[in-house]
């Protein structure tokens, strides 16, 4: 075990911790009363930080280690959060190791990172960055660090500069280490840590340095959504969130919280979601990574849009196009959609209602986007919920016990608004029934349950979808591998008895995702629908888009 503590060495006593990225277990309240400090590691890097952690806690201060406060049990993400934001400060332990891992620490880094950015008291100490060995912090990271002095442990004297920089801050707090105990605790609320796509009129800053803004829109699954439990005092509770495991707990214990007409809120965009303790499915951190790369700022003039993925795409436009209004300010925007959030980016250009609200878009770039609906969504309503790759990892994922969830993520899925408007348009005749006539997939007699009205919204809604246009729409877009096209079914519509394919990503067909389009990208590699956003020529064309800006600007 490497000692960064300088001398004289000192060697833990505890056994090493279990776990992955973090260890999960739920939270025993720290017994100290003084300085609260969240400590924030990856595992790779526990045998070191425990070492920190016992030296802490015998100074006197009152250190969060998620091996030592976490009991089996409770809900590790939300423990760590509301650690976060009860804490007085927070050490950010980074190594060569453990800066490229792409696990909840990473989420964990932004929520420490966004608590030290909204304390307003000059002179401050919140965010302690704390470096294990001598390497080079990622450009990323360290512009986003850039504000912080870092201390160096792995130098002889890092350990007493920590220590210095720790008696600063109790002695801001009226702490000595005479009278430790009757420290005042600040506290943040998580629900402000995270970013919730908000509604009311107040306008977000930007930098002005930058001639345009970028928002990106996620697809399906994308967006993090929770409810508020009003019989424990509205507490939010994850019905989806980066833990795909809280998507189980939901269909199994509360099943009726994902029908639209239960109220959910909407949370922060997604750019990984975890599943046990060693899986991951990258969405869109290199997405993000790429364009804070060329020197955007997430919430300025780099935003996010989540938004409900159950709703009509109707309802989700006109909040996209509200949030526009609110972040633009009159500035142009450039607007990057992957899957299910370019079908909304269209709906609103097309919508004359909301005209005013996004005059000032300039360009979408379309990744993924099914403009003529996708077989897929026939599949989930009929079969099955694997509606992607995505899906289709969090099943592989599951124990044996957990995959009986699906057959109730179905159900759920029938009363999703969203879905239906996903099938494929009239024009296209996807269902073959055993006689050999063929049927779209809106074809009433499909979907004896749903009235005629309701199947002419949803025919609004697509024509909608086809019809917009500005002056540059781009598509980027896979059809090297099998995609569902036609199903052949019983002649009552409830069975898929055999399915023909054709080129497409696994979701949608080449033929749905570069239809409307001023420029189309088609991507020479077997990428997934969900894997796209990640794939390293999406980033190069989405990179090649931006440039022009970022030239004028300089």
């Amino acid at each position: 075990m490497r000692n960064v503590l300088g001398s004289p060495p000192w060697h833990p006593h505890l056994s090493a911790p279990i776990g992955y990225g973090r260890t999960h277990m739920t939270t025993s309240d720290s017994t100290g009363g003084g300085l609260n400090i969240f400590l924030s590691h990856a595992k790779v890097d526990a045998p070191t930080v425990r070492e920190v952690y016992n030296r802490l806690h015998s100074t006197g201060f009152n250190p969060w280690m998620d091996e030592h406060n976490l009991q089996p049990g409770a809900e590790w993400r939300e423990e760590i959060v509301l650690q976060i934001g009860k804490s007085e400060v927070a050490i950010l332990f980074l190594s060569n190791a453990s800066v490229r891992k792409r696990s909840f620490i990473r989420e964990e880094m932004e929520f420490i990172i966004s608590k030290a950015e909204s304390i307003k008291l000059r002179g401050t100490t919140f965010l302690i960055p704390a470096l294990l060995d001598d390497f080079k912090i990622p450009e990323r990271l360290a512009r986003r660090l850039a504000r912080w002095q870092v201390v160096k442990l792995y130098e002889s004297d890092g350990y007493d500069k920590l220590l210095g920089a720790l008696q600063t801050r109790n002695n801001d707090f009226g702490i000595t280490r005479d009278n430790i105990d009757i420290a005042p605790k600040k506290s943040v609320a998580k629900e402000s840590l995270v970013n919730i796509a908000p509604e009311d009129s107040s306008p977000i800053p930007t930098d002005q340095n930058n001639t345009d803004i970028i928002v990106f829109i996620p697809g399906f699954f994308g967006t993090e959504l929770s409810y508020r439990n009003p019989a424990k005092g509205f507490r939010r509770e994850r019905v989806w969130s980066a833990d795909g495991s809280t998507l189980v707990t939901t269909l199994v214990q509360h099943p009726k919280r994902l029908e639209c007409t239960t109220e959910l809120e909407v949370g922060e965009v997604l750019s990984a979601v975890y599943f046990g303790r060693e899986h991951s499915f990258v969405l869109y951190q290199q997405l993000f990574d790429m364009i804070e790369s060329l020197g955007y700022e997430r919430g300025r003039d780099f935003q996010t849009f989540g938004y409900d993925w159950r709703l009509s795409i109707k309802t989700n436009a006109q909040r996209l196009a509200n949030f526009l209004k609110k972040v633009a300010h009159g500035r142009p925007v450039k607007i990057i959609a992957h899957s299910m959030g370019g079908l909304i980016a269209r709906y609103m250009l097309a919508d004359h209602k909301s005209r005013d609200d996004h005059s000032n878009v300039r360009l979408i770039i379309q990744i993924a986007t099914p403009v003529l609906g996708t077989s897929r969504a026939y599949y989930v309503l009929k079969e099955s919920a694997q509606l992607g790759d995505l899906c289709e990892w969090m099943k592989k994922c599951m124990t044996q016990r957990e995959k009986g969830s699906f057959d109730l993520l179905k159900n759920a899925m029938n009363h999703f608004e969203s879905i239906m408007e996903l099938l494929p348009h009239d024009d296209n005749k996807i269902l073959k029934t055993k006689g050999g006539q063929f049927y779209s997939a809106l074809y009433p007699g499909a979907w004896p349950d749903i009235g005629e009205a309701q199947l002419k919204s949803i025919q609004d809604v697509q024509s909608t979808v086809r019809r917009a246009g500005i002056p540059a729409i781009s598509t980027i877009y896979s059809e090297d591998i099998e995609t569902d096209h036609v199903y052949e079914v019983d002649n009552e519509f409830k069975t898929i008895i055999r399915k023909f394919s054709s080129e497409g990503d696994g979701v949608a067909l080449g033929i749905s995702t570069n239809h409307g389009s001023v420029s189309t990208h088609p991507l020479r590699a077997r990428a997934t629908h969900y894997v796209l956003p990640s794939h390293q020529r999406v980033l190069d064309i989405v990179r090649n888009y931006i440039l022009p800006e970022i030239r004028k600007a300089i």
